[in-house]
């Protein structure tokens, strides 16, 4: 298993112990396509806005910058609430990392490899039956085919997750 991988699914599940499948597929969703599923859509006033109106309604958040691989990290907007790091820095950051050239056919390998490592994570945490459920949700999101999912409902409400899939290449000395 390769140790970059192991050792983000490890901190990912000790930071979030009530992760679900939903939540480590979306994690290595965005550590391989970023946030490339927003491409065609935004602006950056529209992304301004949007994330101002979601400061506006944050109560809680983690004042954090998260690395989930592949020269990917999630800025979590407890930053911005804290007057840590500017809005306009966050924006700017995650419209650059929604414009960069992303090989989708590298990015389904490495998504695919992750997958794999995933399973193999989850057969050393688990219990043998769990680890076989896992696998199992896993297989069925797979049939389905490779697109961006939301994190599950216990981890939206434990952790109550706000934050923007950065490439690290846009927040250098920020």
């Amino acid at each position: 298993m390769c140790t970059e991988i192991y050792n983000m699914l490890l901190t990912h599940s000790k930071r979030y112990p009530k992760m679900e499948i939903a939540d480590y597929l979306k994690l290595l969703y965005q550590a391989y396509y970023g946030p490339f599923h927003f491409q065609g859509n935004p602006n950056k006033e529209k992304l301004k806005m949007r994330l101002d109106d979601e400061l506006e309604h944050l109560n809680q958040a983690f004042e954090l910058i998260e690395d989930i691989g592949n020269n990917y990290v999630r800025v979590h907007l407890g930053l911005i609430k804290a007057n840590k790091l500017s809005s306009d820095i966050v924006v700017d950051a995650f419209l650059k990392s929604m414009n960069d050239d992303l090989d989708l056919v590298k990015a389904e390998n490495l998504f695919l490899d992750g997958i794999d490592q995933l399973k193999d994570f989850l057969l050393s945490v688990q219990e043998e039956a769990v680890a076989k459920q896992s696998i199992l949700k896993i297989d069925e999101y797979l049939q389905q085919g490779i697109r961006p999912i939301h994190h599950s409902e216990t981890f939206r409400e434990y952790y109550s997750p706000h934050y923007r899939v950065i490439s690290k290449k846009y927040l250098i000395d920020k």
